[in-house]
């Protein structure tokens, strides 16, 4: 092939490729670009409130507050609530907490059943504490008591949770197996029996102040 041959094909190349160039290797001041749906949005200058630590409030400005820090599931799923409980308390671990629940569920039940709820009183939220003791003073006044004896939990499974910048809730489905003897003041037998045990479902409902140094839960409603 002769030098000019090659001189002309190397020239039309160059040009083509300065083409090519300012088409696809540029962009105009004007294009809008898409923004990356992955990118964690760059913290704002606002007074939110940021995640807190166990030891206070992190006074790093450059933290995300958890309103900014993208889910990775859909927020309005049980998955979702749980990883807001997570955002808002670092310390959550939904495992620990069913267990701390079962404990819970079968200590108050115990308690409520003697008529003393001083062991539980911590555990008891205000809107609920006030209906125990109410139960119980009426079942002193009549005379009757009650033994309860839970034999087994059989399943306690969070059916809700939900999240705010002061406080998580989560609610847990138990079911249970219970011996309940209800005697009145004779000590003659008015409901249940030795040996007669129940398939009792509940939903216990419990709160924890994320802002509290208190590790604690307290029972704030329950439903059978």
């Amino acid at each position: 092939m002769a030098h000019a041959d090659i001189l002309l094909y190397a020239i039309v190349a160059i040009v083509l490729l300065a083409r090519l160039w300012s088409v696809f290797g540029r962009r105009n001041d004007e294009d809008v670009q898409r923004p990356n749906p992955f990118a964690t949005p760059a913290p704002t200058n606002s007074n939110d409130d940021v995640i807190l630590s166990p030891a206070g409030r992190n006074r790093d400005a450059n933290l995300v507050p958890p309103s900014f820090i993208p889910l990775l599931t859909a927020p309005t799923s049980l998955a979702g609530a749980l990883e807001r409980v997570k955002l808002t308390d670092p310390s959550f671990d939904e495992k620990e907490f069913l267990q701390g629940a079962r404990t819970a569920f079968t200590t108050i039940l115990g308690a409520f059943a003697k008529g003393d709820l001083t062991p539980v009183r911590s555990l008891l939220g205000p809107n609920v504490l006030p209906h125990f003791e109410a139960a119980i003073a009426a079942r002193a006044k009549s005379g009757e008591t009650l033994a309860t004896r839970v034999i087994r939990v059989r399943d306690a499974e969070t059916t809700a949770a939900e999240a705010s910048s002061s406080e998580a809730r989560i609610t847990v489905h138990f079911e249970s197996e219970q011996e309940n003897i209800i005697r009145d003041a004779s000590g003659t037998i008015l409901s249940g029996g030795p040996g007669k045990i129940e398939a009792i479902t509940d939903l216990w409902t419990f709160a924890r102040s994320v802002k509290s140094a208190s590790p604690d839960w307290q029972l704030v409603e329950t439903k059978s």
